[in-house]
């Protein structure tokens, strides 16, 4: 990859996004993946950013491939499509191997007990500034699948955040002495991948960032009320969040609904029903 020109890549992607002999995603996918060379791929697409490719870097370089592998980031740029848009291309690794939503076998104590030890190295994963690693905007399921609109330069800034939309639920934060972790935010049956010699292999980085860790609970929680194909309760409890993370998951339900009530304006009813299991699900269930 690193004898083609940026140009060139563009010029490739545009010729052969909907060839299937190449393309990697579904075609319904807004963000396409296509096969470079038999090693590399090319994701790419509006949602593609900066900080998905160093979080996908981070974690290339700081976990065991014995427990988790990485697709290797070879480079990442991004090219303005108008004044307002601009299409980002990540350039990467491609892995072998079959998806784990498509074996069906991801709810197996074996894999889930698999999926817990990639987490806790994840988690082991120490950051200082909150959000993205390159910085920007923060992305994912909080911020009703929009953006955080704002910057996280501090841990304060983050609380702030928080207990902006807090105050409407008249509850508060503190996020004074939280650990800082490396939080991926969409563990998915989707997202992994085993090799053709067995080991997990985590995509998708997109909405990773610097969190405490009851965040990835949180984004575990919320993505099993909405889809079946998630790895469920048991994966929660395998990771034993403590009665302080269980109450701040609550916290995170509330600034979901809030960010919910600001981008809608009114709820329809499948946010209702979310919003209804949510609630259900962190006053009746225990992780510990």
């Amino acid at each position: 990859p690193h004898a083609l020109t940026n140009s060139e890549i563009v010029g490739f992607c545009q010729l052969h996004k909907d060839d299937r002999s190449r393309l990697l995603s579904p075609d319904e996918s807004g963000t396409k993946v296509i096969k470079l060379t038999d090693q590399v791929v090319v994701k790419f697409g509006r949602s593609v950013r900066l900080q998905e490719a160093s979080a996908q870097d981070l974690a290339f370089k700081n976990t065991d491939c014995e427990v988790l592998r990485i697709p290797k980031v070879y480079r990442f740029f991004s090219q303005q499509e108008s004044k307002w848009d601009s299409v980002g291309y990540l350039v990467m690794e491609k892995i072998d191997g079959v998806n784990l939503e498509q074996l069906g076998d991801w709810d197996k104590a074996e894999i889930v007990s698999r999926v817990t030890t990639v987490l806790n190295a994840l988690h082991s994963i120490p950051g200082t500034c909150p959000g993205p690693i390159s910085g920007g905007e923060a992305y994912g399921y909080l911020y009703a699948q929009k953006s955080s609109g704002t910057e996280f330069s501090t841990i304060n800034d983050l609380e702030s955040y928080l207990n902006e939309r807090l105050a409407f639920f008249e509850r508060k934060i503190s996020l004074g002495g939280q650990h800082l972790c490396l939080c991926h935010m969409d563990v998915a049956p989707r997202n992994f991948i085993m090799d053709v010699y067995g080991r997990l292999c985590l995509l998708d980085w997109a909405t990773a960032g610097f969190y405490p860790r009851y965040f990835e609970l949180w984004s575990l929680e919320f993505a099993d009320t909405c889809s079946s194909h998630q790895f469920g309760p048991v994966l929660l409890q395998s990771l034993k969040a403590t009665a302080a993370e269980t109450m701040e998951i609550e916290n995170l339900n509330l600034v979901y609904r809030f960010n919910m009530r600001c981008r809608t304006k009114a709820y329809d009813e499948q946010t209702e029903e979310i919003m209804a299991a949510i609630g259900k699900t962190s006053k009746d269930e225990s992780y510990s």
